[in-house]
Parts: structure tokens; C-alpha cells; sequence
């Protein structure tokens, strides 16, 4: 049953970042211009924007020029900052006559704690963070961040789990009682495209996970090896954080001249830049297991760039299917010497033709099983109808919410 809702609709997206993660199904939302939809987060790109999605920035401390997330001290103390912080934002909402439809919500940090008391009489869509897949909760990030994500487990009316990982985690993916969906899991096929020029240099890019596994795996041997025998050679790597930007400079910093002038270190932070150089380098290789990684192998094949990923990171789909089929649209490596890492990149290097296949049928696989529009369609019409079963029960009487207080404050809204 399609959703017969009715319009206009007010939408409600919560995480701790913009656009991020739910950045492609808000903008599929905004595309009905009867719909109203607005986007909640402590930290955000000021140079994007979403045509149809209005922000909802939440208030910086002014003496320290930092929101609740940067707030110093134990982990407890600043995810429940964030949680008031977001709940005045849901108050200031509520003054203005805004009450959600649905509310669409992460477990990232303490942003959607409140929901259930700010906005009782909204569907609430639960979604699991990634970082938040396996908490160790014998730590206090661990506990906190379980306690935020069985909370909003608890109170969803549709829990959706991460597409990484999940399937092993019973915490993060419960008995299917019916409000289980499983998360979109695609690229932007359109944007993470091949580019016109062909791979004709020996460009290598590489992901690194975090500055220990870099020497862990033997990379920081291996890569100065290859530099020498391939004077062609050209290494890209990029990192997500800058504690390992710092580390992997301070390893080419010890580099000879000759070699260090072939290496650049990039911070993931652009994602223009990101397609650039998935379009150009001959192979992109994954150094190390994140939660968020599986996004970034599919944008990797889906530039037609041959993806490496180490033996027990291959990702599996919506469907349970691996996403990465060895030897047919990507490599599945596991290497435990820089002799061995040096075997595998001059072997890439000298037969081009392989990438060049194999490439081709990753962009193939990513177009037919996870382009963007289509999964991100058929995700938004699950959960209209899931809306719209629930309206229907709430009518005849047989929907209820938890019994909480609304909340009423000011805040900022943009």
C-alpha cells in the first residue's frame, strides 16, 4: 500500500552532520514542493545546501565558539549537552508551529535523544549509526553511545540498520517485529562517475583508515619500494581525521626527495576531489575496516576505479549479497609483508587491461544493484507506506506513542 498522506507533509531529518548520510533521501523528499523539509545538526558544510531543505543549526556556545559536541570533560557530560542542545532546537520548533510528520533520526551522539518527548504524535524513523555499530560497552563512549541507540530503538516506529556490519550485530538489529528496514545502501552514480580522460598513468590512490594500521600492514615499507621500481608510480593517500593526515606527512616528510615529491597525503573532506582522483588512479586500494567504508568502496567502483579491499571488509548489500565478487569487479587481498604488498601493485601496474575490466564491471554492478535514485525510491516508498499503515492504525485506535511531556524553549533556526 502507497502512502496516501496527506500534503502538505512536514519532515524532520536529525544527525549530527549535513548533509551526510541522509543528505540524497532529504533531497528526494524536497523535490515535492508541498512537502516541508527541514534538517537538524550541530556541524554542517556552510557552502552547501539541499534546494527544498532548510537547516536547522544548533546555537554555538559563544563564549568558546563551540557547539555541545566539542564540550570538553567525560563522554556522558557532552552527549547529554548535545541531547539539550537539540531539544531546545525542538522546542523553538514547536513554538513555531512546526510539528513533524515524520522524523527521520541517526544514533549518532545524543542529537535525537529527546524525540519521543519533543514530538510524541510523529512517526519516528530510527536509524543506526555507524560508529555506533559494535560499542564496547565496558567503556564510557561505549555505554553512552548504546544508551542513545537503544533508546531510539526503543521509541521508533521503523528502526532501520546499518547496511555495514549489521547483520552479525543482535544490539543493533533486533527480532524482526515488523519495524525492521534495511538502510539505502548506494552511491551517486551520476556524480561518482568515470571521467572522459582514460587511466593511462600509474596513479595508485589509498584509504587509510587510521595512522596504526598504516605501519601495522607494512605500507609505510612497502610504498617506498614501489616509489623506486616504478619512477612513474604516483601514491595519493587519504585519510579521514588529522591525526592521521599529521602522521602519514610526518612519514613522507622522512621520504628522499625524489620519492616524497610523488606522494600527496589528502584529507577527506572534499568530495569533488574524492571523484577526481577515483577517476584517475589506476587502482584505490582500503587500508584497515570502518563502519562508514562500505559508502565509499561502492563510490569507488562506481567511478570504474579497480577497488582493493583487505580479506573480511567485503560489504554485503541490502539483499545480504556481497558487493564485491573477487577477480570480477574488484580485489579481495590479505598480505602480511612488504614484499607481498609489492608483488600485488607491480602485478595491477603491468597488466592495465585487467583494471580496466574489471573496473568496468564494478561500474556495472553499482549502476544495476545500487544507484542512488533508484534504491533511494523505492526506501522512500517504504517508508511512506509504513507511514501510512500507521496513520491508519492510529485512526482506528490502535496506534499508540509512549507517554511523555512536551517540551517547549527557543533556539536557532535557519
Amino acid at each position: 500500500m502507497l502512502c496516501d498522506a496527506i500534503h502538505p507533509m512536514r519532515i524532520l531529518f536529525i544527525n549530527n552532520a549535513f548533509p551526510d548520510v541522509f543528505g540524497p533521501l532529504a533531497a528526494l523528499f524536497a523535490e515535492d514542493a508541498e512537502s516541508e523539509v527541514l534538517f537538524l545538526s550541530g556541524y554542517g558544510r556552510r557552502e552547501y545546501s539541499i534546494p527544498g531543505v532548510r537547516r536547522v543549526v544548533l546555537k554555538v556556545n559563544r563564549r568558546r565558539g563551540a557547539n555541545a559536541e566539542e564540550r570538553p570533560g567525560p563522554v556522558m557530560d557532552r552527549d547529554y549537552a548535545m541531547a539539550k542542545q537539540a531539544r531546545g532546537a525542538f522546542a523553538d520548533l514547536r513554538s513555531m508551529g512546526f510539528v513533524p510528520d515524520i522524523v527521520l533520526a541517526t544514533a549518532r551522539r545524543g542529537y535525537a535523544f529527546f524525540v519521543p518527548e519533543a514530538f510524541p504524535e510523529s512517526f519516528l524513523v530510527g536509524c543506526a549509526g555507524a560508529d555506533y555499530a559494535a560499542p564496547d560497552v565496558l567503556t564510557p563512549e561505549g555505554f553512552s553511545a548504546d544508551l542513545i541507540q537503544s533508546r531510539l530503538m526503543l521509541h521508533s516506529h521503523v528502526w532501520c540498520a546499518a547496511p555495514f556490519g549489521m547483520a552479525a550485530l543482535p544490539s543493533s538489529r533486533p527480532a524482526n517485529d515488523g519495524r525492521m528496514l534495511d538502510s539505502p545502501f548506494c552511491a551517486d552514480t551520476a556524480f561518482f562517475s568515470p571521467g572522459p580522460a582514460s587511466r593511462k598513468g600509474e596513479d595508485i590512490s589509498f584509504r587509510i583508515t587510521d595512522k596504526d594500521v598504516f605501519t601495522k600492514t607494512c605500507l609505510d615499507t612497502a610504498l617506498p619500494l614501489l616509489l623506486r621500481r616504478r619512477p612513474t608510480c604516483r601514491l595519493i593517500l587519504t585519510c579521514g581525521d588529522a591525526g592521521t593526515q599529521e602522521h602519514l606527512r610526518d612519514w613522507t616528510s622522512r621520504l628522499s626527495a625524489d620519492v616524497s615529491a610523488r606522494v600527496a597525503v589528502v584529507r577527506r573532506l572534499d568530495r569533488k576531489l574524492c571523484r577526481d582522483i577515483l577517476r584517475a588512479v589506476r587502482a584505490h586500494v582500503f587500508v584497515g575496516a570502518g563502519g562508514g567504508l562500505a559508502q565509499e568502496i561502492l563510490e569507488s567502483m562506481s567511478c570504474a576505479a579497480l577497488t582493493l579491499v583487505p580479506k573480511g571488509l567485503v560489504p554485503t548489500g541490502g539483499e545480504a549479497c556481497s558487493v564485491i565478487s573477487p577477480g570480477v569487479d574488484g580485489m579481495v587481498y590479505a598480505v602480511n609483508s612488504a614484499d607481498e604488498w609489492l608483488s600485488l601493485f607491480l602485478g595491477i601496474l603491468d597488466d592495465p587491461g585487467t583494471s580496466e575490466i574489471i573496473g568496468r564491471a564494478a561500474r556495472a554492478v553499482v549502476l544495476k544493484r545500487y544507484d542512488s535514485r533508484k534504491v533511494l525510491l523505492r526506501h522512500k516508498e517504504r517508508l511512506l507506506d509504513a507511514y501510512s499503515q500507521w496513520k491508519a492504525a492510529a485512526r482506528r485506535g490502535l496506534a499508540c506513542n509512549p507517554s511523555v511531556q512536551v517540551i517547549e524553549r527557543k533556539s536557532d533556526l535557519r
